[in-house]
């Protein structure tokens, strides 16, 4: 029998990604592949995973599908952007102590030796490694007081070679100084530490950095902070359409967004996707074809084209319009929309706003009465308008439309419940967003 190749393994590994974890699945696809003999396991930079061939042949395939989650769950979480000025070796424990028990407790199967604690459980990778650092540095002290002849305690050893570094445990810079370096006798204290007390990790992450090998700015972070955002979006998003959603894998950057700003990245992945392409199975995605694995192609479409139902009915209360005004302005100054019609309906349609891009989105005022959500699709097949998506703004109090040919996402507030979504008929579409926040 003829053993198969790393390369087919791996695809074989994603494959079963797209099929049993739709979100990894569809995060694992923005990953390119790569074999690399010279790393242990397998790491990401945040753009690609690369992995060695043989540790990839000698694991049963649930091992090589658990840590290839593993190192897509590196990249959702943004930890190629998170380090700092923190130890290397050590943040990548922190994050591994971060993400195995959320891996784990999702079905993943991981293969003997991972980092595994429940202590840790619940927190961020930064919070771990806090932890992690006062250990070592309480350690550091112990040897200090114990014995003056201690080669990491003392404050001038041979292995230093920067005078008047200092101990490893005398400050965090110190200690906390990347050195990039590669297990014992890296000539870095904390290095050789990490590897003592922890061994050798399986699956790492890596700084990402230019296309050039520099290092990101701050400015150039925060914008990849942005992008992984809308990509997670889009994952959680079409694991939802599949019938599975991301299982809390989808886990918010600490930090990285203002809190009640979900619903509006996830509505602005949605609008972006519409714009530019259309799924279709009749042709392929021939990227996937050699990789066994079959995707959809997407077709080009010259619409763009947005009309915007806003409920200004008598149950919908001015701070959930305010609320609405801010996901539209993001929706405005974010997306490349040619035109967006802003519909204010009732019963009836109100009022049609039309706005080219660039134009500044004004707020309308309320106009009181019932709720008639299909005035608005019969004003667009009316007026022959083609829109590459309709986005209803509502307390979801009244009778969907049947679903139009074009794509329709409904937003919420964040307390509506299964009654109102199965009464209203808003159940049977697709994309629906909660908002997340009511202020």
């Amino acid at each position: 029998m003829i053993k198969d190749t790393a390369d087919t393994i791996m695809s074989r590994a994603r494959t079963r990604l797209v099929s049993s974890h739709p979100f990894f699945g569809n995060a694992s696809m923005k990953l390119k592949l790569i074999e690399d003999s010279s790393i242990d396991t397998m790491c990401t930079d945040g753009k690609v995973i690369r992995y060695n061939p043989k540790f990839v042949e000698d694991q049963i395939m649930l091992y090589n599908v658990g840590v290839l989650a593993h190192e897509v769950m590196h990249v959702t979480n943004g930890h190629m952007l998170r380090r700092g000025t923190r130890n290397h070796k050590l943040f990548n424990v922190a994050c591994d102590y971060a993400i195995n028990p959320i891996l784990v407790k999702g079905g993943f199967e991981l293969p003997e030796g991972v980092l595994l604690d429940d202590a840790y459980e619940n927190m961020s990778a930064e919070e771990i490694y806090n932890i992690l650092i006062d250990q070592y540095e309480d350690q550091e002290d112990d040897d200090d007081s114990g014995s003056g002849n201690s080669p990491e305690g003392q404050p001038d050893t041979s292995d230093s070679d920067d005078s008047g570094s200092g101990s490893g445990s005398d400050s965090d810079e110190e200690s906390d100084e990347d050195s990039d370096g590669s297990g014992s006798g890296s000539g870095n204290p904390l290095d050789d530490w990490v590897q003592d007390t922890f061994g050798d990790q399986i699956g790492e992450v890596e700084d990402q950095k230019n296309a050039d090998g520099s290092e990101l700015n701050e400015s150039e972070k925060q914008r990849e902070i942005q992008d992984l955002n809308v990509s997670n979006a889009q994952s959680e998003m079409r694991a939802k359409s599949s019938g599975r959603g991301g299982g809390g894998f989808a886990t918010e950057l600490k930090g990285s967004q203002e809190e009640g700003t979900d619903w509006e990245t996830l509505l602005l992945s949605i609008c972006q996707d519409s714009i530019s392409e259309e799924f279709t199975y009749n042709r392929p995605n021939r990227r996937y074809i050699a990789e066994d694995i079959y995707m959809p192609s997407r077709d080009k479409s010259d619409v763009r084209c947005a009309v915007i139902g806003l409920d200004t009915s008598y149950s919908v209360e001015d701070k959930m319009l305010n609320l609405f005004k801010g996901g539209l302005t993001r929706i405005f100054e974010d997306v490349g929309f040619d035109k967006i019609y802003v519909i204010d309906f009732t019963d009836r349609v109100e009022r049609v706003t039309e706005y080219d891009r660039g134009d500044e989105f004004d707020m309308s005022d309320r106009f009181g009465g019932g709720t008639h959500f299909a005035s608005v699709t019969d004003w667009i097949e009316e007026e022959g308008i083609n829109p590459s998506c309709l986005i209803y703004l509502t307390d979801g109090y009244g009778r969907a439309p049947i679903q139009p040919d074009y794509p329709v996402v409904w937003c919420l507030p964040p307390d509506a419940d299964d009654y109102t979504l199965r009464s209203s008929g808003i159940d049977k579409y697709e994309n629906v967003i909660l908002l997340s926040k009511v202020a």
